[in-house]
Parts: structure tokens; sequence; C-alpha cells
């Protein structure tokens, strides 16, 4: 139970994904002891499940695995992106007439923004499709007011620094430009808290609408503001491909700004790392010839000098040496 075997998940997520409570009241569930699998309590973390073949039960009762499920809704504006709203506004979970299957969103999208959303229960594609080490891109609409110019488009591209950090670099299309009017599909590969709004804010301008067009192949090509639709297994399938290619080109434009270096064969670059110590070896003075050391006495320091120039009382003059007075003593 301590090992984390292919096919096995933890089994505070399970207990979670299965609707029993949420992982951290799952967690406390484990440890009290009221956990089974196979007949065994099991009352330490971490411990891994087999969803599909171990028996799991909590105070007796059987816990079966939840199927994955994923949606594809075309959010309205004014619509929440959460499973809770303290201000009691419309949620995009309220849409969805009909499901029984607890899910969640699939990033960020913010409140005046319409357009492509995905749902799911499937917590390891959520996090394929916003963790920034895949960077899958999802592509907006962005009417804004007023003309952009250039410079501030280079801006956007390069990324902007914020409290949090900085946004990634994007992809910027303008699709329409005129005095009053300037309308974009902006490529993000972060789900980074209203990023978008943000940056155009910071260069002065303002948005008229923002609309999630495409993620992948996927769109909202036919469907009306409001409706839902479940996704086909090839699309799903297709998601996580994407975020796989996504993943694998991050790393290819990573290793290309790493410094490179000339490859040699291996007895020619053993000899180049030995070369510069031994050089050093050789230009390093001997023992004998360091200042110092033998054959060189270092010169002595000035008696009765003091800091800042003052000159000691020599000895005799007040009192005499030891010498002296022991003479006298004698005497």
């Amino acid at each position: 139970m301590s090992e984390h075997a292919a096919g096995k998940i933890r089994l505070q997520k399970f207990l979670s994904e299965a609707g029993v409570a949420a992982r951290r009241v799952a967690e406390d569930l484990v440890l009290e002891g009221r956990v089974q699998v196979n007949g065994q309590v099991v009352d330490g973390l971490p411990a891994f499940v087999d969803p599909e073949e171990d028996d799991v039960r909590v105070d007796g009762d059987r816990v079966r695995a939840v199927p994955k499920v994923y949606y594809l809704i075309d959010k309205p504006k004014g619509t929440v992106v959460s499973n809770y709203d303290p201000a009691g506004r419309k949620k995009v979970g309220d849409l969805l007439t009909g499901v029984e299957a607890r899910v969640f969103p699939i990033g960020r999208m913010e409140v005046d923004a319409d357009g492509l959303l995905l749902l799911t229960n499937d917590g390891e594609l959520a996090e394929k499709l916003t963790h920034p080490k895949y960077g899958v891109e999802k592509i907006f609409r962005v009417e804004v007011k007023g003309e952009v110019r250039p410079d501030d488009l280079v801006r956007i591209r390069k990324g902007m620094w914020f409290s949090e950090g900085r946004t990634s670099s994007t992809h910027i299309n303008v699709t329409y430009s005129a005095r009053d009017m300037t309308v974009m599909e902006i490529s993000m590969r972060e789900s980074r808290h209203r990023a978008i709004p943000r940056m155009l804010a910071r260069l002065g301008y303002k948005i008229r609408k923002l609309t999630c067009i495409r993620i992948g192949k996927l769109t909202t090509k036919g469907m009306q503001s409001g409706q839902f639709r479940p996704l086909a297994r090839d699309e799903v399938k297709h998601l996580y491909n994407l975020a796989e290619k996504s993943r694998t080109a991050m790393e290819a434009q990573a290793a290309e700004r790493r410094p490179r270096r000339a490859s040699l064969p291996p007895k020619e670059a053993a000899e180049q790392r030995s070369r510069p110590s031994r050089e050093a070896a050789e230009q390093r003075p001997r023992r004998e010839d360091r200042p110092g050391k033998q054959g060189e006495r270092r010169p002595r320091k000035a008696a009765g000098i003091r800091k800042g120039g003052v000159s000691k009382p020599e000895k005799g003059r007040a009192g005499g040496s030891a010498g002296d007075r022991r003479g006298s003593r004698e005497r």
C-alpha cells in the first residue's frame, strides 16, 4: 500500500473523486481508521489504490470509482468560473443541467469573458492543460477600444512583469485595426489570473470583448451561448496528446536557449580538461620562492611605532630596562 504502482492513485484522491468528501477530509477519514481496502483497515498515509480492482469501503459502505466525464461549454458573459461564489452570482456549473457528476472547470476565465470552457472530474487532464511545464495554448479573440500601437504589441509579445512574476511570451495576430477598434487573436500558454486584461490595462487600452475561441482543435462552432456538450473519446485523446506535444516543444526550446559546448572526442576532451590545471601548476611559484618563506625574512615592524604614527616611550628612559634594574639590585 505504500508504493505508488502503475495504475494506482492516492487513496484520499480516490475518495475525493468518488464524492465521499474533500481531499483534506478524506485524509482525516483514513487517519481515523474508518477506511478499509480489500478487507484491511488503512490508517496511514501515503496509501494507494487501484480504482478498477481494489475494494474500498468507508464505515463499511462500498465506494465505487466515478467514471471520468468531459464537457465543453460556450460560457456566457457574466457567469462565474467557480463551484462556489459568496456573492451569489450565477456559476458555470448551474448551466450543466442533468449532469450528476461532480465536475470542475479547467483553468481560469474572467467573469466578463465568454467562449470555450472545459469542465471535467479528471484531475490528470486538468493538470496537463493548465500546468506551465506543459504550456498548452489557448486562443483568445480580443476586441480593444482604439488602435493598438506597434510598440505595445511588441511589449505584449515579449511578456510583462507583474507582482507574481513575468507573463510568458505570446503570439498575437491582428485581424482588424482602425482608429476606433482593434481586433486581435492572442495565444496564451498560462492560466495567470486576468493576464490579458491586466496587460492591456497597463498599456492604457480598454477591452470591449474577450472570447476564448480555441484549445487545440476544439472550438464552439455551431454552439449557442450557454450550451454545452460532452466531449467525444477522440477529442479527449487529442487533448492528452496536445499536452504531451506542447511539453516536448517547450523542453526543446529551453534546450536551445542553453549555451552549447563544442563536442570533442573523449581523449581530446580529457586532455582539454586537464590542461588548465597543469599550466596553473607550472606557473605557481615554488615554496622556497614565495615571500616570507625559506631564504627570505619578512621585514620587522618598526619598534615603538603605534597606529597613527604615535611613538611609544622607549624602555630605559622611564624606569630603565629589566636588566638595568636587576644590576642595580646586585650592587
